[in-house]
């Protein structure tokens, strides 16, 4: 249900950009890396051409899940064609 949500709200574009702050909590909160990636998904493409979701997409790229920071990662390449995904990338200890 609430990948579905996410999805849907995907698919209206930034005609729910009322939804960016919740979708940035699902980011935070959410136990399901499939919400989570789905969340992404949402916030990049409600934020076509907008600054205000690279922050959510930066913090994204630490998520446990490998998926959820791909997904954060592509949504970044949207933005940016690639060139500051790697500098925006955190550093990890043991790396």
């Amino acid at each position: 249900e609430r990948e579905r949500s996410a999805l849907i709200l995907a698919g209206l574009g930034p005609r729910a950009d009322y939804a960016l702050a919740a979708l940035a909590a699902v980011l935070d909160s959410d136990p399901s890396p499939r919400v989570r990636a789905c969340a992404v998904m949402a916030i990049a493409s409600i934020s076509r051409g907008k600054d205000d979701a690279v922050p959510y997409l930066r913090g994204v790229l630490s998520d446990p899940h490998p998926g959820v920071r791909s997904s954060a990662e592509q949504a970044l390449k949207m933005f940016f064609n690639g060139a500051h995904v790697k500098a925006a990338r955190p550093v990890r200890e043991g790396r």
